[in-house]
């Protein structure tokens, strides 16, 4: 979801597809794990 957002940001930068979802996913991972640490630490 995230990459059809940036999309528009990466062309005129001059980066393909590829390379910018590859930066993307470590992002997305690390934001879901932050998630679900802030929603396990509210349970505690």
């Amino acid at each position: 979801m995230r990459a059809y957002l940036t999309m528009p940001l990466a062309d005129p930068a001059g980066v393909s597809k590829p390379v910018a979802m590859a930066v993307l996913a470590p992002v997305v991972v690390l934001g879901g794990w932050w998630m679900v640490r802030r929603i396990r630490a509210k349970f505690e």
